[in-house]
């Protein structure tokens, strides 16, 4: 359900008519909120997805009005903040916290200190509910140990000539070989550690 919704709010941003610096002001959080409940209607099922669904909405707004003052901000995608990425999951804040440190969830900090999780990490799991990709803690641990969050970011958003040319997020939301994609991680750790 979040990758289909996050998707509709990319296609949706893109189509948008923009000039060099910002996303128009008119771009109502309402509209595109309730043409999100409109398209995703079967896929809500309580006010803790409405919930979610706002703060996706509002976050791809400031993404898009913010993307030029922002340059990573592209690199990234979608974002969530903490409370809704230990939402989306299940757990505490205080969970998430302890996935980050451990290298199961990316975490990014953003310029101003605060911590922001890229959408792509999540998918809807196989029992319902909303899962990290089988397989991240294996890749953020080759690539977290020689580089930071942003760059793990970058590097998992960028297309890899070892992977087929495919970004290593869909690669492993592909479900492609783990093997390959930690050697790829592996690869990249060592150009950053000049090993």
């Amino acid at each position: 359900m979040v990758a289909n919704i996050s998707q509709h709010l990319k296609l949706t941003f893109e189509q948008a008519p923009t000039n060099r610096h910002t996303v128009p002001a008119r771009v109502s959080v309402a509209e595109l909120f309730d043409q999100l409940k409109a398209d995703h209607s079967e896929d809500l099922i309580g006010s803790a997805e409405a919930e979610i669904l706002v703060s996706l909405t509002e976050g791809m707004i400031r993404g898009a009005r913010s993307r030029y003052a922002s340059p990573w901000a592209a690199v990234l995608g979608p974002v969530v903040k903490p409370g809704v990425a230990s939402k989306l999951l299940g757990i505490s804040t205080t969970a998430l916290d302890k996935r980050r440190l451990t290298g199961a969830v990316l975490g990014v900090r953003t310029e101003n200190g605060r911590w922001v999780y890229p959408l792509a990490q999540f998918r809807s799991g196989e029992r319902g509910g909303v899962e990290v990709l089988a397989g991240l803690r294996d890749v953020l641990a080759e690539l977290l140990v020689s580089g930071d969050g942003l760059a793990a970011a970058r590097w998992l958003a960028t297309p890899n000539r070892r992977l087929n040319a495919s970004t290593p997020w869909e690669a492993l939301a592909d479900k492609s070989s783990l093997e390959q994609i930690v050697a790829a991680a592996n690869a990249q750790a060592a150009v950053w550690s000049g090993r």
